[in-house]
């Protein structure tokens, strides 16, 4: 389950964090991606790919731009490009 706070997007199961996105708000319409943390008890497991793949969609969503220092999602979209 994903959960949507101030400057974090948060996954859960069972009521355990699994792994988060941080994300800094640069203007009223475009935000920063600067972090992506996976538990290392569950790495491996497509979590990290999960979460950008929901943060991204929740954000467009929401008309509001997003820049990425977190090297995982310039991963994630070159990725998302060869297919």
């Amino acid at each position: 389950m994903f959960k949507v706070e101030e400057n974090k997007i948060v996954y859960e199961e069972n009521n355990e964090v699994l792994g988060f996105i941080e994300f800094v708000y640069l203007n009223s319409n475009t935000i920063d991606i600067i972090h992506t943390f996976v538990n290392p008890n569950h790495r491996g497991k497509g979590i990290a790919k999960k979460l950008v793949g929901y943060a991204l969609d929740y954000f467009e969503k929401k008309g509001i731009n997003v820049k990425y220092s977190c090297s995982y999602v310039g991963h994630y979209k070159e990725e998302q490009n060869e297919n």
